[in-house]
């Protein structure tokens, strides 16, 4: 299931991965580091995790900016 929302295309975590150029691995790892997701797969055989993809992007860039402050106060010191 796809369609536009307001802030991003919902999307399933196959679809994340190519949006974002990396693989189903790298996006478990995310979910588990927490990665804002939209819905969690219930039991059953069609369960798929979905996405926004503006949330994963501006997530995705929090992280950045976080690990970059991390690594400058490492080297100040």
């Amino acid at each position: 299931m796809q369609h536009q929302s307001a802030t991003g295309e919902t999307v399933n975590l196959a679809r994340l991965a190519r949006i974002m150029g990396v693989s189903t691995t790298t996006i478990n790892s995310w979910l588990a580091r927490g990665c804002p997701l939209i819905a969690e797969p219930e039991h059953g055989k069609d369960a798929q995790y979905q996405f926004d993809t503006a949330g994963v992007i501006r997530w995705r860039i929090k992280e950045a900016i976080f690990a970059d402050r991390r690594k400058s106060a490492k080297e100040q010191g």
